[in-house]
């Protein structure tokens, strides 16, 4: 059972993300699956005649039925927007229960040490974004650690850990990571029979679930090209696009995970991030009294499986390293079982070090995260467009501006492929502007080209990069044709009236 503190803690931690991104933030846009499949799944499929169950992802397919439900009851009681609610509020739950799992490593004498040892993950960029928008790596990362935390004890219920394997795998489809540290921490003690039985059960469950929601989806897929799909895809890595090895792009996603990123790929001091690792692993270090090796060991196989998977797939992506900052952290917390009360000085040595890296990323990245909380893109879009009319034919470039326009209502056509995923340059925008200025002028009505010069990825290079864009003296030498919309002395687009 809890302590009232680690309750407490948790409690905090829900309000605290749950209130961070209100639902149409730039913060909450710069995570952008949450939005968009709270819209989808919600916003326009259930309130329609279409079934929402098409708008399920199958990469993590259970939290998409979760905040499909939810948000039905959601509905019920009158809130607004109830799909981007539903993602919010299972994101900030993901994130307490993803503290209570930490610190469940430490055991039941060093409870409060073991909230200690979440506190890097805790002031990370990357775990307060993700929980504040909803997403589904925190509620998937929550049900693996606790699998691992219960498969430590000796009278180990396989009931609740077959239960635990489903939510992990089933919740994201990376679960499986998890699966053999399960495997080597439960397998000693269940056994080999019902290791396997547990196992094979979890993974019935799982298979069952996506057969049933395939089925019910009656699309011309066949059931591998469902459960593949994302993974057929070829683009998800910018290591050959931008010629930087995929290991060097991974140390910069786990330091921007930590701080967020503040130079262009390729181009950033990996200091603070290579810092945080060697602390993490020298406290766990510190404090291990341990001859068993089998926790080590489970945490080595998920790191290795997550490393080896993400360095093909998507290296870049931040959110990936979550689950890896949040593994070792629960690595600290369990070496310091050993220990009675607070009081050796190597656990009060590990608690200053901890400490000091949550408020070095803090530090670092606190001003960034607060500024995420305006919605100016949305304000921005709802601006133009009233500038351009209602009968204007509205062209847009960003994926996220994009939706926010097709959630007002709005017939918006999208003219890029969004390139470069962190913005679109300087010179890549002036020549989109100076096309559209050939074309606007055949039109017989309003015509606009918005751009998002507010959020994209959301990143601090990201942003300062954007705000820069205004004062760039090429883009004054458009046809006068173009009537450039400003908002917040940012450009935001161009209208041919």
């Amino acid at each position: 059972m809890p302590s009232k503190a680690r309750i407490a803690a948790a409690l905090a931690v829900f309000l605290l993300t749950l209130g961070l991104f209100p639902s149409f933030s730039d913060g909450r846009l710069a995570v952008f699956d949450p939005f968009d499949y709270g819209e989808r799944i919600v916003e326009v499929e259930r309130l329609s005649e279409d079934d929402g169950f098409v708008a399920t992802h199958p990469n993590h397919l259970l939290f998409n039925l979760a905040v499909y439900e939810l948000s039905a009851g959601l509905d019920l009681l009158g809130f607004e927007h109830p799909g981007h609610l539903a993602t919010r509020l299972l994101g900030a739950l993901g994130a307490a229960l993803c503290l209570l799992a930490v610190s469940a490593f430490a055991g039941p004498r060093q409870q409060t040490f073991g909230l200690l040892c979440a506190l890097p993950l805790v002031a990370s960029r990357g775990f307060l974004f993700d929980a504040a928008a909803g997403e589904s790596v925190l509620p998937a990362t929550a049900c693996g650690l606790y699998a691992m935390a219960l498969a430590l004890r000796e009278n180990l219920p396989i009931v609740r850990l077959t239960l635990l394997l489903f939510l992990t795998v089933a919740t994201r489809q990376d679960g499986l990571w998890f699966l053999p540290a399960i495997a080597i921490l439960a397998g000693p003690r269940l056994g080999l029979r019902n290791t396997v039985a547990c196992l094979g059960i979890a993974g019935a469950l799982t298979a069952a679930l996506y057969l049933g929601i395939w089925a019910i989806r009656s699309q011309e897929e066949s059931l591998l090209d469902y459960l593949l799909g994302l993974g057929q895809r070829t683009d998800w890595s910018l290591s050959s696009v931008l010629g930087i090895p995929p290991a060097h792009l991974m140390a910069e996603a786990f330091q921007t995970t930590l701080i967020g990123r503040f130079e262009d790929y390729g181009q950033n001091s990996l200091w603070f991030g290579g810092l945080t690792l060697v602390l993490l692993l020298g406290s766990a270090g510190l404090l291990s009294a341990h001859r068993a090796l089998r926790l080590p060991l489970a945490i080595a196989s998920v790191l290795v499986l997550r490393v080896g998977f993400f360095l093909v797939f998507e290296p870049q992506n931040w959110e990936w390293q979550l689950p890896n900052l949040a593994l070792l952290c629960a690595l600290i917390a369990w070496a310091a079982r050993s220990f009675e009360g607070f009081h050796a000085p190597r656990q009060r040595l590990v608690a200053l070090l901890l400490t000091g890296l949550a408020i070095g990323s803090l530090s670092q990245h606190l001003e960034w995260t607060l500024r995420a909380r305006q919605n100016r893109l949305q304000q921005a879009m709802r601006l133009a467009v009233d500038e351009a009319g209602d009968n204007a034919v509205l062209y847009v470039i960003g994926f996220k501006a994009e939706r926010l326009l097709q959630h007002d209502g709005h017939d918006v056509r999208r003219i890029d492929n969004e390139g470069n995923p962190a913005l679109p340059t300087p010179e890549t925008l002036l020549a989109q502007a100076r096309t559209f200025a050939q074309v606007a002028p055949a039109s017989p009505i309003p015509v606009a080209l918005l751009v998002d010069t507010f959020v994209r990825d959301g990143q601090p290079h990201t942003i300062r990069e954007l705000e820069s864009l205004l004062a760039r003296e090429e883009f004054e030498g458009l046809p006068p044709i173009l009537e450039p919309l400003e908002f917040d002395g940012r450009l935001v687009g161009w209208l041919k009236r």
